[in-house]
C-alpha cells in the first residue's frame, strides 16, 4: 500500500542524486597530487564551424598557481614532438593568467609559431575564493591541426600535459591522459557554449567509463611487471636450468626460455599496438621503443639458434656403443650464447628506461639495478669458476685420449654435457 508514495518519492531522490552528472556529462579531465602542488581541470566542447569547415573547440582550463608563479600546459597526443599545446601561466595582474598556443619537435622548449598554429581567442579569465585560475578560451579549426592529431571520433584521444607550480615552462618529462572525444561534439543548441568545471573536481573523461585512462595506464603497469619478471626473474632462471650442477637439464632450459621469449614477445607486441594508436608510427621513434622491437625479433633468432645447436648435439652424441665425444663447440652455440647475453643486458637496459620513462619514484629503478647487478655478479662468479674447472678437464681430456689409446677404459670428462 506504500507503493504509490514510495515511487515517487524515490524518483525523487534518485533525480537529485544523478541529475548533477547529467548536468556535468561532458568532457572533462582532472589531476590532483597535493605533494606536487598539481591540482588542475580541463573541459572542452566542440562545435562545427560553417563558415570555416573546421570544428572549434571550446576549452576551460582550472588551475592553482602559488604564489602567482608557475605554468600548467595540455598538448595533443602523447609525445611533445608536433604535439599542439596550449600553455596557461599567471599575469602581472591579480586573476589574469594567459594562454599560449605552441609546439615544438622532439623535447624541445615548446614556441610560438603564428603561421602554423591555430587562432586562439581567449574569452575570460578569472580567479574564485578557491584560489583556482580558471580561463575559457577557443581553439578555432582546432581539429584540422595537422601535428599529433585531434580526432573527434576518437574514444581514447592521447593528451600529453606537465605542469609546475614555481618553474619555468620547460618539461622533459610529460604526462599522458586520455579523453573519449566523441561526447565533445555538440550540436542542436543556438549558440556555442564553455563547459564549467564541476565542483568535485573529477574527470569524466572516458564518458560511460570514467576510468579508460587509469584502465590504459594499467596495461603499461602490466607490461612493465611481465617486462620486469621476464629478465629479472624467467631468463636468468632458464639459464640456471642448464648450467647448475644439480639442476642441470636441457629440457628445463629450453621450455623456461620458450616461455620467456613467448611472455616477452608478447608484450612487446602489445606494448608495439599501444604505442601505435595512440600516435602512429612517430610514437614508436623514441629509444626504449626501438630496442623493445630490436629485443622481440632478437628471441626468434636466439629461439632458431638454440634449436639448431641441439640439434647438433643429438647428431654427435648418435656414435656407437662405447664411443664418447665432447659436446660441439660450433659457431652455433657461440652466437647462442652471447646472444643471449646481448638480449639479457640489453633487456635490463630497456627495463631501466621503461621504469623512468613511467616516472616511478626513484626506489623502483634503484631496486631493479640492484637485482641486475646481483645477479650479473653471481653470473661472473660462475664463469670464473668455470674456466678454472675447464683448464683441469682439458688435462683430463688429454689423459683420457692417451689411456685410450692403449686400450683401457675411462670415464668422459664431466663437462661432456649440452650447454
Amino acid at each position: 500500500m506504500y507503493l504509490p508514495v514510495a515511487c515517487p518519492s524515490s524518483l525523487i531522490f534518485l533525480f537529485f542524486i544523478y541529475a548533477p552528472a547529467v548536468y556535468s556529462r561532458g568532457l572533462q579531465f582532472c589531476e590532483k597530487n597535493p605533494a606536487e602542488q598539481i591540482n588542475f581541470c580541463i573541459a572542452l566542447n566542440a562545435f562545427h564551424n560553417d563558415t570555416s569547415g573546421g570544428d572549434d573547440f571550446y576549452f576551460t582550463m582550472s588551475t592553482r598557481f602559488p604564489n602567482g608563479r608557475g605554468w600548467l600546459a595540455v598538448g595533443s597526443g602523447s609525445f611533445m614532438d608536433r604535439s599542439l599545446m596550449f600553455v596557461m601561466y599567471p599575469d602581472l595582474s591579480p586573476g589574469v593568467v594567459t594562454i599560449s598556443a605552441r609546439t615544438t619537435r622532439y623535447h624541445q622548449p615548446p614556441r610560438q609559431i603564428p603561421e602554423s598554429l591555430p587562432e586562439i581567442r581567449v574569452i575570460d579569465t578569472a580567479l574564485d575564493d578557491a584560489s583556482f585560475h580558471t580561463a575559457d578560451f577557443i581553439c578555432y579549426s582546432c581539429s584540422s591541426w595537422d601535428g599529433n592529431p585531434l580526432e573527434l571520433d576518437a574514444q581514447a584521444q592521447p593528451w600529453v600535459w606537465a605542469s609546475n607550480p614555481s618553474q619555468e615552462p620547460e618539461s622533459d618529462s610529460p604526462d599522458v591522459f586520455f579523453m573519449d572525444m566523441t561526447i565533445s561534439r555538440v550540436a542542436g543548441v543556438p549558440e556555442p557554449y564553455f563547459l564549467e568545471i564541476t565542483p568535485n573536481r573529477l574527470s569524466t573523461s572516458a564518458g560511460d567509463d570514467p576510468e579508460l585512462s587509469v584502465t590504459s595506464w594499467n596495461q603499461y603497469l602490466v607490461h612493465g611487471i611481465i617486462m620486469c619478471s621476464v629478465f629479472g626473474i624467467i631468463f636468468p632462471l632458464g639459464v640456471t636450468a642448464l648450467l647448475h650442477p644439480r639442476w642441470a637439464s636441457v629440457r628445463n632450459h629450453w621450455i623456461i626460455q620458450c616461455f620467456s621469449a613467448s611472455s616477452g614477445v608478447i608484450r612487446i607486441y602489445i606494448a608495439f599496438s599501444m604505442s601505435w594508436y595512440q600516435g602512429g608510427i612517430r610514437a614508436l621513434g623514441g629509444f626504449h621503443q626501438l630496442l623493445g622491437c630490436l629485443i622481440g625479433l632478437a628471441f626468434f633468432l636466439q629461439v632458431y639458434l638454440g634449436y639448431s645447436h641441439h640439434i647438433s648435439y643429438l647428431k654427435v652424441q648418435a656414435s656407437p656403443t662405447g664411443s664418447w665425444k665432447p659436446s660441439p663447440k660450433t659457431q652455433t652455440k657461440f652466437y647462442h650464447k652471447w646472444l643471449g647475453r646481448t638480449i639479457y643486458t640489453l633487456g635490463a637496459i630497456n627495463a631501466t628506461l621503461g621504469l623512468l620513462k613511467a616516472n616511478t619514484t626513484a626506489f623502483v629503478p634503484v631496486v631493479w639495478a640492484a637485482v641486475i647487478g646481483v645477479e650479473a655478479l653471481l653470473y661472473w662468479f660462475y664463469l670464473r669458476r668455470r674456466r678454472s674447472e675447464e683448464a683441469d678437464q682439458v688435462e683430463l681430456e688429454y689423459m683420457y685420449d692417451a689411456v685410450g689409446q692403449e686400450g683401457e677404459s675411462l670415464e668422459p670428462p664431466a663437462y661432456a654435457e649440452e650447454g
